[in-house]
């Protein structure tokens, strides 16, 4: 399989590629953290520790700040993709399982494409095709689950749980949109530790709010593992390569990475946990697959139709220069 946006570097396919094998494995990371972690807390001191050394590494080696009109997008990323988006999965998922949770942010490639397009931005058809054949694929390898916690005894007590999950998709495609349509002029790692530090300031608020710090601590050896995993992959790799794609690829590709995530999720159950290679996480992942390649195709129909606008554009304006002087001598 192609990885999406054909016109992106070796280099851009690369942290393409990262980012979805590492945020394919942060939903079991952050399930196993607030086990004996409170969600925001956690979630606060995740984004401090990634954030605050990288902001110091950056100015030891004298990297600018970002200008007065980068603060405005760096902060609505901040904001709305982690400390909103990121805390609100956190506080999800000591009820949810991370499954479930993984399903659930399936919509924000929806979220995000219909952001993008209300904005102006052009998205084939193929593009919409091929995500609602990726979610028929989530649906053939979680429809079981899901089916089993609407029917259980405790159902109606998760609703606010799934609320939350729909509604930090709903930010993050917000803060994915404007951080790619007014990306910051700063250096990429000064804007990512500037947002992971706006992040962990919101979490730690919310965290204050919600009584989280009165609580005592005795967090497993566990929950600390993760915690750092998330610190070092999901934040510095994950995240940070995740703004650099915002800024490089088009918001047809940006939508597929939470389907790619999915399939990794799946298998990295299969090769680490306890999960079986059954028939329906083969279908599933499949058609998931199948889903992203409708996409990929499209994206690399777009592509050519672009670069033969440009070529007729630029022949039109060659055939004006040679006519105008022409013109002029009559």
């Amino acid at each position: 399989m192609t990885l999406p946006d054909t016109s992106a570097s070796t280099f851009h396919k690369l942290v393409y590629a990262s980012v979805c094998f590492v945020w394919g494995t942060t939903y079991l990371a952050i399930k196993i953290g607030v086990e004996t972690l409170p969600p925001f807390l956690m979630g606060g001191v995740r984004f401090l520790i990634a954030g605050l050394p990288l902001l110091l590494v950056l100015k030891w080696r004298g990297a600018p700040w970002p200008t007065r009109s980068d603060w405005p997008a760096i902060a609505v990323g901040g904001v709305t993709m982690l400390a909103i988006g990121n805390g609100l999965v956190g506080w999800a998922e000591q009820w949810l399982p991370s499954g479930l949770t993984a399903v659930l942010v399936l919509t924000s490639p929806f979220a995000y494409v219909g952001l993008s397009a209300l904005l102006g931005d052009r998205i084939v058809p193929s593009t919409w095709a091929g995500l609602a054949l990726a979610f028929v694929g989530v649906l053939v390898l979680f429809g079981g689950d899901i089916a089993k916690l609407a029917g259980a005894p405790d159902g109606a007590k998760l609703l606010w749980p799934i609320v939350a999950v729909l509604v930090s998709t709903v930010t993050w495609a917000v803060g994915g949109v404007v951080t790619a349509r007014a990306p910051s002029k700063a250096p990429l790692l000064m804007t990512v530790a500037c947002q992971m530090l706006i992040g962990a300031a919101g979490q730690l608020a919310i965290s204050a709010a919600a009584g989280e710090w009165a609580r005592p601590l005795a967090p497993s050896p566990e929950s600390l593992a993760a915690l750092g995993y998330l610190v070092v992959a999901g934040s510095w790799i994950g995240f940070g390569g995740y703004v650099l794609i915002l800024r490089t690829m088009s918001p047809d590709a940006v939508s597929l990475i939470t389907y790619i995530n999915t399939v990794v999720a799946v298998l990295v159950g299969w090769l680490l946990g306890s999960e079986t290679m059954s028939l329906r996480l083969v279908a599933g992942s499949a058609v998931i697959i199948a889903g992203v390649a409708v996409v990929n195709r499209g994206l690399a129909v777009e592509k050519r139709r672009k670069a033969e606008e440009a070529r007729r554009r630029q022949e039109e304006e060659l055939k004006l220069s040679r006519e105008l002087p022409k013109f002029q001598t009559q």
